[in-house]
């Protein structure tokens, strides 16, 4: 199979970043909606969310919101 990056072709595929930070989005969005709606432990949610640890899952979940998971829970965030 050939991969064509962007900027070769009027009509290329995204770049497999891309799609990882797509799946990374999504991962975080039904994080977000977990932590909001369960009181289900964040080691736990981390895991099933496929994240090595919670320091990496919060890391990561407080880059994209802006706020960590734990302040979310406690009503917190500001939003």
């Amino acid at each position: 199979m050939r991969i064509i990056w962007p900027g070769t072709c009027a009509n290329c595929t995204p770049r497999p970043r891309y799609w990882i930070s797509s799946v990374t989005d999504r991962r975080l969005e039904a994080a977000h909606a977990a932590v909001q709606s369960t009181g289900t432990p964040l080691k736990v949610l981390a895991a099933r969310l496929g994240y090595s640890s919670v320091s990496h899952f919060s890391n990561a979940f407080t880059k994209k919101f802006g706020y960590r998971p734990g302040s979310l829970r406690r009503g917190k965030s500001g939003r």
